[in-house]
């Protein structure tokens, strides 16, 4: 499986605090069957450089080694709507230098002006995957609104804890709408810990392919974000 959100870097952001956390969580995913985590880094107010992102990758992946543990991190970041208007060149921003973006999705509204964030990036291009939306208390209440956002190559990635409950039953009510109605691309863990919410994507994939089938679970954990990552054609799970 491939994990394409995840805060695995330590000391960058509010995911790993340290290295020894880093493969820790590292562990964890290995063990539970993911062969490639996307580092997925806050880029807030103040964005940090791509350059530094994959300098501490390729520092994180010399620590792997050295463990022997076979993981492959590639470069990402998770991209706050208000950080847009501070980025100089949004496609250094985006999923393994491919033209896949992924934006994080307002917690708490959703803003006017997030269709006209929308607007640009497709202008410039590129392809948003809207993270973890069945989070947003109006899309929880009206799952169906999500629908008006999905144009111009938009997608969506669900956490793998909203499908199995760790959120509360009105996250995953809605998770579960998203996928019965066809409206999620890639189920990733958005993991920051090792205890609140670990790299663990078996749990969610167990639960779409009983509730699904198993070709949509390969879809969203597997063929969809792999499409991702070597920027080829989402071909959803169809």
């Amino acid at each position: 499986m491939i994990d394409l959100h995840c805060h695995i870097l330590p000391k960058i952001d509010d995911g790993a605090r340290n290295l020894e956390a880093a493969l820790k969580m590292a562990a964890i995913a290995v063990e539970d069957g993911v062969e490639t985590i996307v580092a997925t880094p806050h880029v807030l107010d103040l964005p940090i450089s791509m350059k530094e992102v994959e300098r501490r990758i390729a520092e994180l992946a010399s620590n792997l080694s050295a463990k022997q543990l076979a993981l492959k991190i590639l470069p990402g970041a998770e991209v706050s709507i208000f950080a847009f208007s501070q980025i100089k060149d949004i496609k250094e921003y985006t999923i393994n230098k491919s033209d896949y973006i992924l934006v994080e999705f307002p917690y708490l509204n959703i803003p006017d002006y997030f269709d006209d964030i929308l607007f640009n990036i497709a202008a410039n291009g590129l392809k948003p995957i809207l993270a973890h939306p069945e989070r947003n208390p109006e899309i929880i209440k009206n799952p169906s609104r999500l629908k008006r956002f999905l144009k111009n190559d938009t997608y969506v990635q669900i956490t793998a804890a909203s499908i199995t409950g760790v959120f509360g039953t009105a996250i995953k009510k809605c998770s579960e709408y998203l996928l019965e109605n066809d409206l999620v691309t890639i189920v990733a863990t958005d993991a920051h810990s090792t205890r609140k919410r670990p790299p663990i994507l078996s749990n969610a994939y167990d639960y779409v392919k009983n509730h699904l089938d198993s070709t949509c679970a390969d879809y969203l954990f597997k063929y969809n974000p792999e499409a991702v990552i070597s920027n080829k054609k989402i071909d959803h799970h169809n």
